[in-house]
């Protein structure tokens, strides 16, 4: 269990970097537990062999973060400082190990799903890509076909309020405020979404509450402003206009970039497929089918894919990257580099 407890106390010391000491003091106990044989050593049997990329210690925090914000454990709540917390982080191992020890086999089962953060500061990233896709292929009109897409948030991007030096853009009365995010030189595109669908393995509503307590869950407790950004973005979902399938990738696409849509037709619409944080959840054979269906797709008019995920850095800092597809072939550029959370968004010259 080294390399998992490693694994841990890396995470840990990343987190304290990041502005989240709670996250840091808690991963940093339970890299130590692993190492005792401890309850979170019996909770990640199993995961010794998983790869970095499947982040089981995110998964493991935001099981135990659900129950706090579901309200079922105000003595751990105590700690988080997002719900009131008041108490000092320092104590917060013995809190988390009760819940561990008493809620343990439920706990494990919830490490099976993936997270799904529907991170909002993303959206402006997004952007970027969108303008990009249009300035490069000079249509306006863009299908917006997003893989991994949760509950579908970041697919309301043009309804987000969007600013920074000397422009701003989207919904001037958003409750959703993405100021400052993008630094460098930029300009957003005009456009118009006609279509915005996403699909996912395991799509999440987020006007239930089970699907509201999934996605806040794995928004940091520490992070005020991403927590705040997400709220916002919540309290938007009576808004209709978006759909997210239950469907695997590939399939998902070839479908959507190959049956006969009227929209694809329209000399001045372009279809944008977006991701973020997502191929790291798909095997080679996954990606290259994703690969595939856009080169497919491109012979008959421009496909777009924007994309957003690690890059030279790792997990640490992602690559905004477009690649522009016409008969086949695709023209590749590095758009932006992008915190791991959405924020900043610094453009590449």
């Amino acid at each position: 269990m080294d390399s998992l407890a490693e694994r841990f106390a890396e995470h840990g010391q990343a987190c304290e970097r990041m502005g989240a000491p709670l996250y840091a003091r808690l991963m940093s106990v339970m890299a130590d537990d692993i190492r005792a044989g401890g309850p979170v050593a019996e909770v990640c049997a199993g995961w010794e062999s998983s790869v970095p990329e499947d982040v089981v210690q995110l998964r493991l925090l935001a099981a135990l973060y659900r129950r706090v914000l579901s309200g079922r454990e105000p003595g751990l709540a105590a700690y988080y400082p997002n719900v009131g917390g008041w108490l000092d982080i320092r104590g917060v191992w013995p809190a988390a190990r009760r819940v561990l020890v008493e809620d343990l086999v439920r706990i494990r089962s919830e490490l099976s799903s993936p997270p799904q953060t529907n991170e909002v500061g993303r959206a402006a990233a997004l952007l970027v890509g969108l303008s990009d896709a249009v300035n490069r292929t000079g249509r306006h009109r863009v299908r917006l076909l997003e893989v991994g897409a949760s509950g579908g948030l970041n697919l309301q991007v043009d309804r987000f309020h969007h600013s920074g030096a000397g422009w701003e853009w989207g919904a001037a009365d958003s409750p959703v405020r993405l100021h400052g995010l993008v630094r460098g030189t930029f300009a957003p595109a005009g456009f118009e979404l006609v279509e915005r669908r996403g699909c996912d393995l395991r799509p999440v509503d987020p006007r239930s509450e089970e699907g509201w307590l999934r996605l806040r869950s794995f928004c940091w407790p520490d992070h005020h402003d991403r927590d705040a950004r997400l709220l916002q973005a919540l309290s938007m979902t009576g808004r209709t206009g978006w759909t997210v399938d239950q469907a695997a990738a590939a399939p998902w696409l070839h479908q959507m970039l190959t049956e006969q849509d009227p929209l694809d037709q329209d000399p001045t619409t372009v279809s944008v497929v977006w991701h973020s944080v997502v191929a790291q959840y798909m095997d080679q054979d996954e990606r290259q089918r994703v690969q595939d269906a856009i080169v497919a797709a491109s012979r008959s008019r421009p496909i777009v894919h924007v994309r957003l995920e690690p890059g030279r850095h790792g997990l640490h800092t992602f690559e905004l990257r477009s690649s522009v597809y016409a008969d086949g072939v695709g023209d590749d550029r590095h758009l932006a580099d992008v915190g791991p959370h959405g924020d900043p968004v610094e453009m590449v010259p």
